[in-house]
């Protein structure tokens, strides 16, 4: 049975609402922005070191997801295709799509995010029509394009990123090699925005373009690499690629540039950085510019670096990419590792060969553990392109070798990243102007869906979290242990953390491997499959074709538990957990309704799900209410915030988040140059305005908080009359809802369906600033708490 305690604030005003924040001019849309400069500027990483025990997930925002469609069209409507037809176009995602869609990152399994460059690009299409979509023609390298929202929207991305349930790392990719095209729409102009110390844009200067910098200050003029010339390290260095302006790196003026926006970005909240056309620069810059970033900032930041066609079995100028990643303080995108294992893939190459590949690569980089490796990415045909394209086979079959090719690719020496929509077995079949099938423009699909419950999701969430809980992954040594033409195994191990993997690309094998480091006993398979005994370092090996087993010593992998929060919006008699698909692997559920869930204090419930790493779940009352269908790697706590479709939905946590400390919602009321009065009920059930008044003087401020907060993503929206109802949710269970008549909104807060919906979100150990300016219209406030 609830009850209702009502507190109502009176007072003359109309209110304007933003949260801690300047609200500056942006000089290149002339519209308004907001530099929160209160913002967190934390960041994750401690040390380089870290990225090994992560995923990346590298993803192109522009065609991720769209979270915001107002910043579709940008300032140059010709650079935007709302039918999603022409390829190289905008077709509209943006940093509140990547935002919108961190559950589903997290529930794949991810840690880093790689996105593509944010930096303003040109607003003047191509002769051909084209626009700068990927984010590679650079313009300004101080700001943020339009088209992927403001800095408030960068901030709240880190901010998120940064903070429980999901501490992600956001790795920039960063252009110092060229800005955009030098003979036709923008000419390689060049700007900068300059900021005072409060955050605000004060003015932005443009400082060159290709037209006028005819003495090469800032660029190389000697036209573009010729078609003998790739393999020439002068002129691959000091000509340009494909017509773009190329920076010239030794003048001292172009080295602060690419040198001071870097390290803005940094400051910003970036943790790691991808370096675009490395093999296209001076190693000696990259190397001072690697080195600098890290004392300016005093971080061991993570930097790799994009060197077409590096590997251990490079050739030409190629081969200058070991000394590279070996000297310069920055790693490399194993190039040579992708084309072995596609090769391996599609039937021209036995597992002898990528054997042999991954022997070498343990003697060509210096720490291969740190070189990030990689089935395809967005300057070739995907994985699954290539597949049914080139070797011809069943989509269902392609898929099966995917699978695959990801097992191995998350289990070897490396930093493993994973190429937006492979989990979705992404491919396309459109032949582009160099004679190219499914290669750039049309390996940049938009998203083709979020469904967290592939094969590929399975694998990428269960080795991930394997990853994280076994130090063998992380630092581990490679031996190889068996290798024919169609299976290889190999043993990755640190201490007496062991991890075996067993791949067969052939028909059905019964495989036995001897000298593994695994003590006696029986072990599950991580993926799903059969359990495996291991007797004197000896275990026989039933493999399917296309079957990946990966056996380990985690103790994490033999139970996971899984909380569920019995607040206000559930209020259930019984809680139940139902489960399926455990580790990847597709499996009958259990008998619904599932297992009934012990009750813990404060509202918990419990279950342990036996010989689980990863399962699809549902929480429900005995078989009637329930929750949408939900995923959880590893142990987790669940708290119900809302509906969709009449079944509950909520958030995941890695901790209790009751048991770290409450955030904080400050709630300022501003009065402007007459006082106004906040009036407090007397009676928790009435409504008597006679006692608790708070007195707001003119231009004082005083402060309501409202602490324990550990969400807010319950939000109330405005009725038919234009109400404004803001709902927070507090750790005594508690609606905090404050409801307003005529209002009025900054740029700075978000608010959809119909400008009358906003959230403002509170975290464990946050502090969240809520400032309501009093003007001249009048105000009705009521603050409802049900417990």
């Amino acid at each position: 049975m609830k009850t209702f305690k009502k507190l109502v604030l009176l007072c003359c005003a109309s209110i304007f609402l933003f949260a801690g924040c300047s609200v500056i001019h942006n000089e290149k849309d002339g519209s308004l922005q907001n530099y929160n400069a209160s913002v967190s500027r934390s960041v994750l990483e401690q040390s380089s070191d870290d990225y090994q025990k992560d995923v990346i997930y590298f993803l192109f925002v522009d065609r991720f997801s769209d979270g915001d469609s107002t910043n579709n069209a940008g300032l140059n409507p010709a650079q935007y295709d709302s039918t999603k037809t022409n390829w190289k176009k905008y077709w509209g995602g943006d940093l509140q799509g990547v935002n919108n869609k961190l559950d589903y990152l997290k529930n794949l399994g991810i840690n880093s995010i790689w996105v593509t460059p944010l930096v303003e690009a040109i607003d003047t299409p191509t002769n051909a029509g084209d626009s700068p979509y990927h984010g590679y023609w650079g313009k300004n390298y101080f700001n943020i394009d339009e088209h992927w929202g403001t800095w408030n929207d960068f901030d709240n991305l880190v901010s998120k990123m940064h903070s429980s349930p999901y501490n992600m790392k956001l790795i920039l990719d960063y252009a110092p090699n060229h800005s955009n095209p030098n003979d036709e729409a923008e000419y390689g102009s060049l700007y900068k925005t300059n900021y005072n110390t409060s955050g605000e844009i004060i003015s932005t200067d443009k400082l060159t373009d290709y037209l006028t910098d005819t003495s090469g200050s800032w660029y190389h003029r000697l036209g573009g690499i010729g078609d003998t010339e790739w393999d020439d390290p002068y002129y691959c260095r000091y000509k340009n690629l494909f017509n773009l302006s190329d920076f010239n790196q030794d003048n001292s003026a172009t080295y602060s540039y690419l040198a001071d926006a870097l390290e803005f970005w940094l400051n910003r909240g970036v943790d790691g950085v991808r370096l675009d056309a490395v093999k296209h620069m001076n190693t000696s810059f990259t190397t001072s510019l690697v080195s600098d970033m890290k004392t300016r900032t005093g971080r061991d930041i993570f930097f790799f670096g994009e060197w077409m066609d590096a590997g251990a079995w490079a050739t030409g100028l190629n081969t200058e990419g070991q000394y590279f990643a070996n000297n310069s303080g920055c790693s490399l995108l194993d190039f040579g590792y992708r084309s072995t294992i596609e090769s391996v893939l599609k039937n021209s190459a036995t597992m002898r060969t990528l054997a042999a590949y991954l022997s070498d690569r343990e003697s060509y980089w210096s720490n291969p553990l740190k070189q990030v490796v990689f089935l395809d990415n967005h300057d070739m045909p995907r994985i699954n392109t290539v597949l049914r394209n080139s070797a011809g086979m069943s989509e269902s079959y392609a898929a099966a070798r995917t699978d695959l090719g990801l097992a191995i690719t998350m289990t070897i020496r490396g930093v493993p990243c994973i190429y937006y929509g492979t989990e979705q077995y992404t491919a396309n079949f459109t032949t582009n102007s160099f004679g190219q099938v499914g290669s750039d423009p049309y390996n940049r699909e938009m998203m083709p869906s979020f469904n967290t419950e592939t094969r590929a999701c399975n694998i990428i969430r269960s080795l991930s979290n394997l990853r994280q809980t076994n130090t063998a992954l992380q630092k581990g040594s490679y031996t190889e242990k068996w290798v024919d033409d169609n299976i290889i195994a190999y043993e990755r191990k640190n201490g007496s953390d062991v991890v075996v993997v067993v791949a067969n690309k052939g028909s059905y094998r019964n495989q036995s491997i001897s000298n593994l480091s695994l003590p006696d006993g029986v072990y599950t398979d991580v993926l799903g499959g059969d359990s495996v005994t291991v007797t004197g370092g000896t275990a026989s090996f039933e493999l399917s074709e296309n079957e990946v087993v990966i056996l380990a010593t985690t103790s994490a992998l033999n139970e996971m538990t899984v909380y569920f929060y019995n607040n206000s919006i559930t209020n259930w008699s019984a809680v139940n957990c139902y489960y399926w698909n455990l580790n990847g692997h597709t499996s009958t559920p259990v008998a619904w309704p599932g297992n009934s869930m012990q009750s813990d204090s404060d509202g918990w419930y419990s279950f342990t799900i036996p010989n689980a790493a990863n399962a699809s779940l549902i929480f429900n009352n005995s078989g009637s209410s329930q929750t949408v269908d939900l995923s959880r790697t590893g142990n987790g706590w669940f708290v119900p915030s809302g509906f969709e479709n009449g079944k509950i939905t909520g958030t995941w946590y890695d901790t209790n988040p009751y048991s770290a400390s409450s955030g904080t919602l400050n709630i300022t009321f501003k009065a402007g140059s007459s006082s106004e009065n906040v009036s407090f009920p007397g009676d928790a059930n009435g409504w008597s305005l006679t006692e608790n008044v708070i007195s707001v003087g003119s231009g004082e401020t005083k402060t309501l908080s409202v602490s324990n907060c550990i969400n807010s993503s319950s939000i109330a929206l405005g009725d038919d009359s234009s109400k404004l109802e803001l709902k927070i949710v507090t750790n005594s269970s508690w609606d905090n809802q404050w409801s307003f008549g005529s209002w009025s909104k900054s740029e700075n807060i978000t608010l959809t369906d119909n400008n009358r919906q906003i959230a403002i979100t509170c975290m464990p150990g946050d502090s969240v600033n809520l400032t309501i300016d009093v003007s001249a219209l009048s105000l009705s406030a009521e603050v409802i708490a049900s417990n």
